[in-house]
């Protein structure tokens, strides 16, 4: 696969659209497994405001990924201080993909398969150990506690927002793929 360079685009993402494509495509999570990803989202692209080309989780690309990228100014916390990076600085380049549900998808992968350590605490739906853990397994360069207390906050909120899950007693509770909607 060629991996291309992009333009950059804003693909704004709602938080109850990123709600259901994350039900969607992982019909077998929990309400509040989702809930922890949700957080995560919301606070990485500022509840999806700048989510760009549909990378929800701002995955980095790195060349031989197979992946498509896209380059925007960023910046990461170096020795205490904020960096600031600009295109074309390797820093600066993002997956892309052209919907949300092939963002959503590589998304769970990169964190089941790259960020295993990490997974537990989703599974578990834990948004302060998931913060945590993350930051161990150098996903991200921000302060700990900061990640943490803005994920645990958000988390709260989208509980209140959030659809419950369907009551157990309707349709047949089979919770297999070729049944989810």
């Amino acid at each position: 696969m060629v991996e291309e360079l992009i333009p950059n685009t804003l693909t704004v993402v709602h938080p109850p659209d990123l709600y259901t494509a994350l039900r969607v495509a992982w019909p077998s999570g929990s309400r509040a497994s989702a809930l922890v990803l949700l957080s995560q989202w919301a606070f990485e692209t500022g509840r999806g405001k700048a989510c760009h080309c549909y990378n929800i989780g701002n995955i980095k690309h790195v060349p031989g990924d197979g992946h498509d990228f896209t380059q925007f100014r960023c910046n990461e916390i170096i020795g205490g201080k904020m960096v600031w990076f600009d295109p074309p600085n390797p820093a600066t380049s993002f997956r892309a993909y052209e919907t949300l549900a092939l963002g959503v998808a590589d998304y769970l992968r990169v964190l089941q398969k790259t960020f295993a350590s990490a997974w537990p605490a989703v599974l578990a739906g834990d948004p302060a150990a998931f913060a945590v853990s993350l930051h161990n397994a150098h996903y991200y360069t921000a302060d700990p506690s900061v990640y943490s207390r803005n994920l645990v906050s958000l988390f709260r909120e989208f509980d209140h927002t959030m659809p419950p899950d369907p009551d157990p007693g309707e349709g047949d509770g089979d919770p297999s793929p070729d049944n989810a909607a």
